[in-house]
């Protein structure tokens, strides 16, 4: 018997959607879907009016600060907020400014001239002892210097072949030689002769990128004397660039001019609240500044914090799904918006090596504490070219093509969980910032410093280090 359907029910699908944000600006009917949405145009339509300031009489620069390039000041000359009166030069114009129309009190100081290579200071632009004012100029090149290539012609010629278009070996042969002879009957010649000699011609560039470097580890610790594992006789190769040529190529981009903090600084808005934007925005740069402005061979350094990162991962395409532990590096001096825009404000500095071992070694004692000192030592041996200038400043260009002194410092570190708890040397599971116990998370703990660290490892023994406080202390 044949079964009769009844014909389908249209349903009528309801779009949800998230509540609408209205715009709060009188007279105007707008609304958003989004925060970033109503952001974006009351920065645009609706934009605060800058404040305005009168000074009184307001002179925190003294004559010994004033020979300074660029000071770190601290923050009793300002206070804690800003209630002060402040002048013209104490309001910076803040990242934050583009597009949405207020200025933020900053206590920052303003730069009191430039050195040249040898930290002699330049004479000011108006000057009278200034003979030729275009010799101060900053990125002075010519533009019509285009070593080794002949010409921009031929340049740009390389740059599309070898860049863009990626062309074979022999197609640049074949497009050289009918250049050629195109131009035969003029008596001249093509931008390069065949391939070789375009590959020679961009291999030949002296600012090329930061050479990569390596050394060996090996595992140099009491052996058995048979059965031994195949972790402790491999050799383990570590690849990287020299952190202080990165640093160098970071803190000269020009691309960076426009968005490069010289000094930390704090940001208000008009009600008194201490906003953060970028990096040097923050307590800790600020800090740090503090720190080098109490030392008199630091003291008017611009500080350079360093920001490094890491993430092991797995390689599937075209490798054979084999790890790499790449680490990152970065200044905390770029802004924020040209960090993330890829624009080379982020470079690699090298590869950790990832030991291997037979399963039945997979968890053994002595293989967990070889791998945390062979992640250790290879991250000391890899920073060690910045040892010195963490205390001695060094003279370097920067992005206004002026030279600084500068002073480098470690900051924060970013990582999962996984490798925090190796970078902490702590037993995984518990809290890298406090003491509170894994199965007491919601109790009070000591907050973890390197102070209260160092005293625990002289004073305990290994395990009670691991089961009461979490701390691996058998790393050198």
């Amino acid at each position: 018997m044949p079964v009769t359907r009844s014909p389908k029910r249209q349903v009528q699908r309801r779009c949800l959607h998230a509540p609408l944000l209205p715009c709060t600006h009188t007279g105007c009917n707008r609304s958003f879907r989004n925060h970033s949405g109503l952001t974006q145009h009351i920065r645009a339509k609706h934009p605060i009016s800058p404040i305005s300031s009168k000074p009184t009489n307001l002179s925190p620069f003294s004559p010994t600060v004033a020979s300074s390039p660029c000071r770190p000041l601290s923050r009793t000359l300002f206070g804690d907020i800003p209630e002060a009166n402040f002048t013209d030069n104490d309001i910076r114009h803040s990242p934050l400014h583009d597009g949405f129309g207020f200025d933020a009190l900053s206590e920052m100081p303003v730069s009191q001239g430039d050195c040249d290579y040898d930290t002699v200071r330049l004479p000011s632009p108006g000057s009278a002892s200034i003979t030729n004012p275009s010799t101060l100029s900053p990125h002075s090149e010519s533009e019509s210097d285009w070593v080794p290539f002949k010409s921009q012609v031929q340049f740009e010629m390389a740059e599309f072949l070898f860049s863009r278009n990626q062309m074979p070996a022999t197609q640049i042969d074949i497009l050289l030689k009918l250049w050629e002879a195109t131009l035969a009957k003029h008596g001249d010649a093509a931008p390069f002769s065949d391939h070789r000699d375009l590959y020679a011609t961009i291999d030949s560039i002296s600012f090329a990128d930061t050479p990569w470097e390596s050394f060996n580890v090996v595992h140099n610790d009491n052996k058995p004397d048979r059965d031994i594992p195949s972790w402790m006789t491999s050799n383990y190769d570590v690849w990287f660039r020299n952190p202080r040529t990165l640093l160098h190529n970071l803190i000269s981009n020009p691309d960076f001019d426009k968005g490069f903090d010289y000094v930390p600084f704090r940001e208000y808005d008009q009600l008194g609240n201490h906003r953060f934007q970028d990096f040097m925005s923050g307590n800790w740069a600020w800090k740090q500044a503090d720190l080098l402005a109490e030392d008199d061979h630091t003291h008017g350094s611009m500080f350079v914090p360093i920001i490094l990162g890491s993430d092991k991962t797995t390689v599937s395409i075209a490798t054979g799904n084999n790890e790499y532990w790449p680490i990152y590096m970065s200044i905390g001096n770029i802004c924020n918006n040209i960090r993330r825009a890829h624009r080379n404000g982020v470079v690699l500095l090298g590869f950790f090596a990832i030991p291997k071992s037979e399963k039945k070694y997979a968890s053994d004692a002595s293989f967990r504490r070889y791998r945390r000192q062979l992640f250790h030592t290879t991250l000391a041996k890899i920073l060690k070219p910045l040892e010195h200038n963490m205390t001695i400043p060094e003279v370097v260009r920067c992005p206004d093509g002026h030279f600084r002194r500068a002073i480098y410092g470690l900051g924060p570190y970013i990582a999962d969980y996984p490798e925090q708890a190796l970078l902490a040397s702590i037993v995984q599971g518990w809290c890298p910032k406090c003491t509170a116990p894994p199965h007491e998370f919601d109790k009070p703990g000591l907050r973890r410093c390197q102070e209260h660290t160092e005293a625990l490892v002289e004073a305990r023994e290994l395990g009670e280090l691991w089961d009461e406080y979490g701390l691996v202390g058998d790393i050198i």
